[in-house]
């Protein structure tokens, strides 16, 4: 994702997760 989508200045964190239900997800983040 960071390879292909330009973020404007101001987004300081990303985060990307997968919600399949209760007790099955799984997130994560990256500061900029």
């Amino acid at each position: 994702l960071l390879v292909k989508v330009r973020f404007p200045k101001n987004v300081r964190r990303v985060e990307i997760g997968v919600d399949e239900g209760k007790g099955q997800g799984v997130w994560t983040s990256r500061d900029l």
